[in-house]
């Protein structure tokens, strides 16, 4: 199975630009014969308290057909954060796109106290079953937290993809952790970061995968815009 992180930069008012990148991204990763793409934590909205609510999407928001459009036509899971409205609720979210499958929604559960002002927190894990891997998702301050790795365990990951914006001091806890991690509960755990300016930081990048004993696989540096492409077969 082959599987595309996205590292990239989003505009905090531009939905239309975000979108373009989207789409260029995800046509780049099915030119390269990935079977899923993964976006970095609110890849589509980036965030801002002062318009975090004008850029988010209720779970049927028609703005993201065209997002399922492509799924379809190219046989590609597609993974993209923004922020989820629901009951005048604000969610860190992962929407999820298949090939002619009904469209999924993951919620952040654990929150950083940075963001409990302005989002509620979701409830329940996530799986995803592709190719006989299952694949457990985690977005950015919950996949360095170890209840929610113990939680991907129980849900008997083989791949845990953690969808993140993290800082250059966050990310190196990050290359602590998830190896540790990944050797501990033998899963595959892969991170798609963003770069570029975020509130009072700058996202890191160096996306990076490790294999199931925690061995570093690959990555990228931290100001390059583009894909991580691996293969679960090669690592």
């Amino acid at each position: 199975m082959k599987i595309a992180l996205a590292q990239c930069n989003s505009s905090s008012s531009d939905l239309n630009l975000n979108i373009r990148r989207h789409k260029s991204l995800f046509k780049d990763a099915a030119a390269n014969g990935a079977d899923l793409i993964c976006f970095p934590e609110l890849s589509l909205s980036s965030f801002s308290a002062s318009n975090i609510k004008t850029m988010a999407f209720e779970a049927e928001d028609g703005r993201l057909d065209l997002f399922q459009k492509l799924a379809d036509e190219y046989k590609l899971c597609l993974l993209i954060g923004a922020p989820l409205l629901r009951d005048g609720d604000l969610f860190i979210s992962t929407f999820i796109f298949q090939a002619n499958k009904a469209r999924e929604v993951y919620s952040k559960q654990i929150l950083h106290a940075d963001e409990e002002p302005y989002f509620k927190a979701g409830t329940r894990g996530h799986k995803l079953s592709i190719q006989a891997y299952n694949i457990v998702l985690g977005i950015c301050y919950e996949t360095l937290q170890h209840e929610h790795l113990e939680q991907a365990k129980e849900l008997e990951a083989d791949i845990y993809l953690a969808m993140v914006v993290k800082s250059q001091e966050a990310i190196e806890r990050a290359f602590k952790f998830y190896p540790e991690k990944a050797r501990q509960y033998k899963m595959i755990i892969a991170m798609s970061n963003a770069i570029g300016p975020y509130d009072n930081f700058e996202g890191a990048g160096q996306t990076a995968v490790w294999n199931a004993d925690g061995q570093f696989c690959d990555g990228l540096s931290p100001a390059e815009s583009g894909l991580l492409i691996f293969d679960t077969v090669a690592i």
